[in-house]
């Protein structure tokens, strides 16, 4: 949960080259990321078309990882995602992310994001990322995080916005965000945003295309501890059916309706939690009574 809106010094070095970034993806020649050359339908993110290209754009490319994934979720298009993406990219901001609260999505909580000056340049900006990643190693966030976000195995929704910003100073551009849910890019794991192994290891009989997983789950814990109480106070949290355990049931359902499924665990530190919301606390629950 990391201030996923990466402004990094690599993407506006890459701005120049977008042109021919998008004609590898798309090869779809002449377009333009500033002025008015781009073909804004053929990347407009409120199309089907477009959407399908953009998850695939992005399953490629977490199928690819080096070294291969073991459990890498396959990403899926979301409307709820998608709405607030384009809400972000129609203000406009150049390089500049939405805070926590701005990108929060019911049952997740805050979700990761990228941002770019293009569209279909931008999975493959975001990617080129990786020569400046050692899987396992110490990596500058900075420099790899959009990188690592769009590779993070455990989100699996995907949602893009874009908006022709022509008041923009000193010229016009094409504003692309691209939202992820759940959210990635843990600090303590940005070296590691993915178990290694065979392709699918980690998730046997739920597998697509031999490469990445399908065993997700519709659900993101909004307590940042709910897994640490699931194991010191067995049935307390999952099973309780008094008023007060169907709060903790609301509060922690990845935890006790996701057995099986790939879920990321949560920072286990308050102060992990402050830094990765940019500053907006998580919910901890307290075990006070364990007969409620």
């Amino acid at each position: 949960m990391v201030n996923n809106g990466w402004s990094s010094k690599l993407a506006l070095e890459r701005v120049k080259n977008s042109a021919r970034f998008a004609s590898q993806l798309a090869c779809e020649q002449d377009h333009w990321v500033f002025g008015r050359r781009l073909q804004l339908r053929s990347i407009e993110p409120g199309k089907h078309r477009v959407q399908r290209r953009l998850v695939h754009f992005h399953n490629n490319f977490r199928s690819k990882v080096k070294p291969q994934a073991s459990n890498m979720l396959a990403m899926s298009w979301s409307k709820e995602v998608a709405r607030d993406a384009q809400r972000w990219a129609e203000a406009c901001e150049l390089l500049v992310h939405d805070n926590a609260t701005g990108r929060t999505v019911d049952g997740f909580g805050p979700c990761g994001q990228t941002a770019f000056v293009s569209t279909q340049a931008s999975p493959l900006t975001w990617w080129l990322e990786k020569d400046h990643f050692t899987y396992g190693g110490s990596n500058d966030l900075k420099r790899v995080g959009h990188y690592t976000q769009l590779v993070w195995h455990s989100s699996h929704q995907l949602g893009c916005g874009l908006a022709h910003c022509t008041d923009a100073r000193p010229t016009p551009f094409f504003n692309y965000v691209c939202n992820y849910c759940p959210i990635g890019n843990f600090p303590e794991r940005i070296g590691r945003p993915y178990d290694s192994g065979s392709p699918c290891s980690g998730c046997q009989g739920k597998c697509k295309g031999r490469r990445l997983c399908t065993n997700s789950c519709p659900y993101g814990d909004l307590w940042m501890n709910c897994k640490a109480l699931q194991r010191s106070v067995p049935g307390w949290l999952c099973d309780s059916r008094t008023k007060k355990g169907l709060e903790r049931r609301r509060y922690c359902r990845a935890t006790c309706k996701c057995k099986g499924k790939i879920v990321y665990p949560p920072p286990t530190s308050k102060d992990e939690v402050e830094n990765n919301n940019n500053g907006k606390s998580s919910s901890f629950a307290l075990v006070a009574m364990k007969g409620e």
